[in-house]
């Protein structure tokens, strides 16, 4: 309250029993450096003796009239009055210790900056801020609290006289206790005889933080750092750097609600459970979507089942009510960050940023203003969308358009220039609805470079008691015993497709299985596989099962490009047979469907693919036959729309409005317009955004070409091109190709690697050497043994 200065020319106390005399005490130990002390007490003896106490201490101070109490420079009330009797406000340059209840008039209040301990303790019991509240009916003249001001979350200005509230400072009585339990469970601190022992480094000073990109990924890295520091009292300031509102991302709240997300809404969550954390016990799960939803929200009126029920988690969702979940959920995250706790939203782009020291940042925004941070987390998302003049919306009724891809970005786009025109599909049987144009609609062309269509999600995905979920031969202690043995690299190729294959081909025998003989023998046949120590014994397991239920062709499934015998002039009619079968395949669901369930494969064992690709564990050259040979096939097969979605791109064909191009196609005709329907992480040849290629200049960031353009880190997330202990990370699709699959909210119920990222990052950042050791990320051991060899010697592959 005086500006960080210990220097006064004067303070007056208004009573002096036993509290002023501890608040005297209190500035001498302090070394408060007062000219004079003024003292006014209705007792004269108790004005006197305080006196004496302060000259005992070598202050110049004497008994006073009340008005000369009123005029120093801080005044301190702490008498036992009734009622209020000090009516004439206070010079703009006091500054106003109202220790006792009820001596200020309302008027004086309300025309001074008020800062209170606890805004409901404070305003209760007819004290003069309660006084105050009751005369006007609001409480607008509260100015903040001791801790926004300690934190400098509002400044002191010296317009007004400012009054410190405080009464008991019963917040401050809660933080002790606190404290207290903490030291009975924590290892950073122990207690002996009641006395608090420090054994770790304590922030003395806050810490700064920048968080460059407010999507999701930011939010999780807000989330731990804001779970942590309010945990251990660490006083932070973070600032998130996103010229949009924090916590959405792409997914704005004003999308329209014909824009679906391709993941049911049981599986997206901000907030982390005890089983998406190694960490387990440092969850927070306040509110998963789902939960979100049920709350706020109600079934769209243009789904086609026209359902009155309850939103259920397998239920595929407008992406506008995922942006207004994260946008919640940031408004909740900063709403429960303890009083040391900080978090502002800068509306500006990061520019450019230098390093001071390793653990000293300079971050320049585009509003110019500067920032100094001791840490730096880097977690912009997919970029920017396309170019002014060249979206979906400037297209003009009946132009022609060359649309290029058929992924989830094609699909909105298709729906902006039919649902969002006005267009709108009836029901008809068979699930194929009919497409009624508005007559605004372009003329669609729809290619892609393979010519493939995306796989739908499958209906009624559960969230639990799937059989093929966890993986029984490409198993995460096998990736890793794996990648230990070959340093220099891993050949996806030959080391690695041949277990996914594998583990295919199992989860397709096991829904045979399960749904001929009953979900015992599928999982006696799984066991099986899980114990198996050899490609002999993997084989002539499967080999049983493949004499029951036929050869499995997982080649069709990952091809890159169309079968021989589809030709330009069959196209349409191959790919309209061929999305109608997935569709049947995703209706009939992945527990019950052996294709859809060895699709989910690949997306069931992301994690061993992250293992796998983290720290340099591909070879160059795999890495890059990774990501232009399979990284688009796992995106097919396991990254698409709704089944809806297609039914309508169907019915969309049927109508005329698109008409499908072999890619093979010579484009003999001119287009009005040629768009690439493709997120500007996939887009050929990518090109950095202008912060990252300035970092790169300066040293603090490496960009390497493997297959796609990426920022290389290690497998925490600090870049290479820093010390391994240095304060920045960069997580989400800027490093996607040295990390893997960096490009989704959290799933509530399994091992998050997002989740955990930000909570290790953040346990060294905040508490190093306390309750966690800077340990690697794990997840648990799988039960079977390690090694995978042929026994006959032929073809020994040791993982």
């Amino acid at each position: 309250m005086n500006g960080q200065s210990r220097t006064i020319p004067s303070i007056g106390f208004v009573g002096a029993g036993v509290i002023a005399r501890t608040i005297s005490d209190f500035f001498v130990q302090q070394e408060w450096m007062v000219n004079i002390v003024a003292v006014y007490d209705q007792h004269a003896d108790s004005a006197r003796n305080l006196v004496n106490h302060l000259r005992a201490g070598g202050q110049h101070s004497g008994a006073t009239s009340l008005e000369d109490a009123l005029a120093c420079d801080i005044v301190v009330f702490a008498t036992t009055a009734g009622s209020p009797y000090v009516e004439t406000p206070f010079k703009p340059h006091q500054k106003v210790l109202n220790i006792s209840l009820r001596d200020i008039a309302p008027d004086v209040i309300l025309a001074s900056h008020n800062i209170c301990d606890d805004v409901e303790h404070c305003l209760k019991a007819s004290t003069s801020p309660h006084l105050a509240e009751q005369r006007v009916r609001h409480r607008k003249f509260i100015d903040g609290t001791l801790a926004g001001l300690m934190t400098g979350r509002f400044p002191i200005h010296q317009d007004k006289p400012t009054i410190f509230s405080p009464f008991g400072l019963g917040v401050l009585d809660l933080a002790l206790g606190n404290r207290l339990r903490k030291c009975l469970h924590c290892s950073w601190f122990f207690c002996r005889d009641l006395k608090v022992v420090t054994m770790k480094k304590q922030h003395n000073a806050i810490l700064h933080i920048g968080i460059v990109g407010g999507g999701p990924r930011g939010l999780v890295v807000l989330e731990r750092l804001t779970h942590y520091a309010t945990k251990y009292d660490i006083p932070l300031v973070m600032s998130i750097i996103d010229p949009q509102q924090p916590g959405a991302g792409v997914h704005s709240p004003s999308l329209p609600e014909y824009k679906m997300l391709n993941t049911v809404a049981g599986q997206i969550t901000l907030f982390p459970d005890e089983t998406m954390l190694s960490a387990s016990e440092e969850s927070r799960p306040v509110c998963t979507f789902i939960e979100w939803c049920r709350q706020h929200k109600s079934l769209p009126d243009f789904w086609y089942t026209h359902e009155n029920r309850r939103l259920c988690s397998w239920d595929f969702l407008p992406r506008s009510w995922l942006g207004e979940y994260l946008q919640w959920a940031y408004d909740h995250i900063v709403s429960q960050a303890g009083p040391e706790v900080t978090v502002r939203h800068i509306p500006a782009a990061a520019v450019d940023i230098d390093r001071i020291t390793d653990q000293k940042f300079m971050i320049s925004l585009s509003n110019e203003e500067i920032l100094h941070v001791d840490a730096v987390y880097l977690t912009t998302g997919h970029g920017q969308g396309a170019e002014e003049g060249e979206g979906p919306e400037y297209i003009a009724d009946g132009a022609s358009v060359l649309l290029q891809g058929m992924g989830l970005t094609a699909i909105d786009t298709i729906a902006d220039w039919t649902t969002g025109r006005g267009g709108h599909f009836s029901p008809r049987s068979g699930g194929i609805p009919e497409y009624i144009p508005s007559g605004k609609e372009p003329e669609i062309f729809l290619t892609s470079r393979s010519g493939l269509p995306f796989r739908c999600r499958p209906e009624s995905l559960t969230l639990g008691g799937n059989i093929t979920r966890d993986a029984v031969i490409f198993r995460t202690d096998r990736v890793q015993r794996l990648k230990d043995k070959l340093p220099t690299g891993i050949d996806f190729e030959h080391q690695v497709l041949p277990l996914i294959r594998a583990e295919m081909q199992a989860a397709y025998y096991s829904i045979h299985l399960m749904k001929d003989v009953g979900a015992d023998k599928a999982v006696r046949f799984r066991e099986a596989l899980r114990k198996a120590e050899s490609w002999t014994e993997i084989n002539g397991i499967m080999q049983n099962a493949v004499s029951r239920y036929g050869e499995f062709n997982e080649e069709y499934l990952l091809a890159a490009s169309l079968p021989r015998e589809v030709h330009p002039n069959s196209y349409a009619t191959w790919l309209v047979n061929e999305m109608a079968e997935d569709l049947n395949e995703s209706i009939t669901g992945v527990t019950h469907s052996p294709v859809k369930a060895a699709n989910e494969v690949w997306r069931n064992c992301r994690h061993q693919l992250r293992i796998m690709m983290d720290d340099s564990g591909l070879s160059d050259a795999s890495r890059t036959f990774f990501y232009t040979r399979y990284a688009p096939v796992i995106n097919r097969l396991v990254a698409g729309p709704q089944k809806e979605r297609h039914q309508e791109l169907l019915a969309l064909i049927r109508a005329g409005v698109v008409k499908p191009l072999h890619p093979d196609v010579v484009i003999n005709r001119r287009y009005d317009h040629a768009i690439q329907a493709l997120i500007q992480s996939e887009k050929p040849g990518l090109d950095m955004p202008p912060l990252v290629k300035k970092m790169v200049r300066k040293g603090l960031l490496t960009i390497k070409t493997s297959g796609r353009t990426y920022v290389d880190v290690r497998a925490d997330g600090r870049p290479s091109a820093l010390k391994p202990k240095a304060h920045m990370w960069v997580f989400g699709p800027l490093c996607e190709g040295a990390t893997y699959y960096n490009h989704y909210v959290p799933s509530p119920g399994s091992f998050s690697r997002s989740s955990n990222d930000a909570d290790r990052s953040t346990r060294e950042l905040l508490i190093p050497g306390g309750p966690y050791p800077n340990t690697k990320i794990t997840v648990p051991a799988d039960r079977s043994n390690v090694s995978l060899s042929d026994k006959s010697g032929s073809s020994e592959i040791q993982l």
